[in-house]
């Protein structure tokens, strides 16, 4: 049984799914995904048209069918995706790794002192301890991946790119969340407030860019 899950991305630039197999034959059938739509398996972003794909490409109606191109149109265009490849790769090593030791070292900190102190022992100190490596958990699991995939897209990996939209989409929900719990809503139109708002726009332009077929040229 199949069991592979699609995107399909429009020449417009909607994307939908994922759906099964037999779902999407079903639309290439009826005219809905054509051969300048792009597919790819569900986690995997290397979008591809349909009519390069063998499993597909039967499907297209020959009175539709017309030569395929490649998804980037001159050299001048790859040499710029590169650029923004590497963009993020090195802006992903910067925020990365400032937002993780920035996370992480206050919170050793308090860790370390809480466990020095006389108040270890007590209830309030090992709530005060809990919560400091929660954060470092926390910490870690949010930022050290970001930190990460940048090394891995300026090395022109494919993991790296996964990693850095899979992050990305949890750091767009996990960014607003954690201001306000930490910051609340007065906060919002303080100084922190716009760097939070600066920082959740570039994460959100970074994975949806990422994302797009202009970079499989890139990532090769």
């Amino acid at each position: 049984m199949d069991n592979k899950k699609w995107m399909v991305k429009t020449e417009k630039g909607g994307v939908y799914g994922p759906v099964d197999t037999e779902t999407l034959k079903e639309w290439i059938k009826e005219n809905r995904v054509s051969q300048k739509d792009m597919i790819t398996e569900e986690g995997k972003y290397e979008w591809k048209k349909v009519a390069e794909i063998e499993e597909f490409s039967s499907l297209i109606s020959s009175s539709t069918s017309e030569p395929v191109s490649s998804g980037i149109s001159s050299e001048t265009e790859k040499e710029n995706v590169g650029k923004y490849a590497v963009g993020f790769g090195i802006f992903n090593i910067l925020i990365g790794g400032f937002m993780f030791t920035g996370g992480i070292l206050p919170r050793v900190k308090i860790v370390s002192y809480i466990q020095k102190s006389n108040i270890h022992s007590t209830g309030l100190g090992k709530i005060i301890s809990g919560a400091g490596i929660l954060g470092i958990i926390i910490t870690t699991i949010l930022w050290l991946p970001l930190f990460i995939s940048g090394f891995l897209i300026l090395g022109r990996k494919q993991a790296g790119r996964v990693l850095a939209i899979k992050i990305g989409e949890i750091l767009t929900w996990a960014i607003p969340i954690s201001f306000f719990i930490t910051f609340g809503v007065r906060k919002i139109f303080s100084l922190i407030g716009l760097l939070a708002a600066i920082l959740l726009f570039y994460i959100i332009i970074m994975w949806q860019n990422l994302i797009k077929s202009d970079f499989d040229s890139y990532f090769s």
